[in-house]
């Protein structure tokens, strides 16, 4: 994979298999790009970072794109929208550095 791509997600992870998928920018997902199929059919718009200053500088109109089946091109079009870190727990994907994600990789 690229360089950068796939990076333990703390000691504990990286003894269980864990791996966090971390997108240094915008060349480097769009190389890996297929993985954000399974991630949407998991997560859906729990990816979107609606915190950030990419959400806050779209247009109305593209932040109605946010929902069903736009919201693959708009996190295509956008990937510094993607919530980070995206772990991949087996057939799960969590998102955001959250409290029940920390539990979740102990």
């Amino acid at each position: 994979g690229a360089s950068g791509w796939a990076l333990p997600a703390h000691p504990g992870a990286a003894r269980k298999h864990q791996t966090v998928m971390f997108i240094p920018d915008a060349a480097t997902f769009n190389s890996r790009a297929s993985a954000l199929v399974p991630w949407l059919k998991a997560a859906g718009e729990k990816l979107v970072n609606r915190s950030s200053t990419t959400w806050r500088a779209l247009s109305d109109a593209d932040k109605a794109k946010a929902t069903g089946s736009s919201l693959e091109g708009l996190l295509l079009g956008n990937p510094t929208l993607i919530k980070r870190p995206v772990i991949e727990l087996g057939g799960e994907v969590l998102v955001g550095w959250t409290a029940e994600t920390k539990a979740r990789i102990g």
